[in-house]
């Protein structure tokens, strides 16, 4: 089975506060769902720090984790600039994401509008606050040239300071995150390979 977080705020609650809140929500419904590991937990773009908390956590509860599955993670946590968390902003961003899918003249609601702004205003707050510390797990990536290419490796290992392994899935962030292309799709069974035979869970 797979389970996917519906970040809270984009129902009319309240968004959280920090990422430590966050974190401590979704390791308890994991835990509520599937009581045990091993997990494999999975994470796109800055959502890979909430992943990596959430590996630390179960594993200081014993549990045990196979490599982090993260779509082009950044190198370091950075927050979006301003003028990119306005409810105008998210709806240029989330009309071009319906386009992207034929849906060009589709009504966005309103409401979904000012929810994804509460959320995503809290996030980039919470990220701004955030400090990352080095994650010594293995981890797979999927990673865009660009992103490699935006720091050095040692810089990387600030953060990923366990065993990596990448795979290139293009040149632009988008690219990577594309997951209609053959060339993703590819990328991914090479990474689920190399997951479950190179890597017994760790814990």
């Amino acid at each position: 089975p797979v389970y996917g977080f519906r970040a809270r705020g984009l129902d009319g609650d309240e968004p959280h506060g920090s990422i430590e809140a966050m974190v401590a929500d979704y390791v308890a419904e994991i835990r509520r769902v599937r009581p045990h590991g091993p997990y494999l937990i999975a994470a796109q773009c800055i959502g890979a720090f909430v992943a990596i908390e959430i590996a630390r956590l179960l594993r200081a509860a014993g549990e045990s984790l196979f490599p982090l599955l993260l779509l082009d993670p950044p190198e370091r946590a950075f927050a979006m600039n301003e003028a990119n968390t306005t409810d105008a902003a998210i709806l240029r961003r989330m009309r071009a994401r319906e386009a992207d899918f034929g849906n060009a003249d589709v009504r966005v609601d309103p409401e979904a509008v000012k929810a994804s702004g509460r959320f995503v205003r809290a996030f980039e707050r919470a990220i701004a606050q955030y400090a990352p510390r080095p994650y010594d797990g293995p981890v797979c990536m999927l990673v865009s040239t660009d992103r490699l290419a935006a720091a050095p490796r040692t810089q990387w290992r600030k953060i990923y300071a366990g065993e990596t392994a990448q795979f290139i899935v293009g040149e632009k962030h988008t690219e990577a995150l594309d997951a209609s292309t053959p060339r993703f799709a590819e990328a991914l069974a090479k990474a689920m390979r190399r997951v479950y035979r190179d890597f017994a869970p760790v814990s």
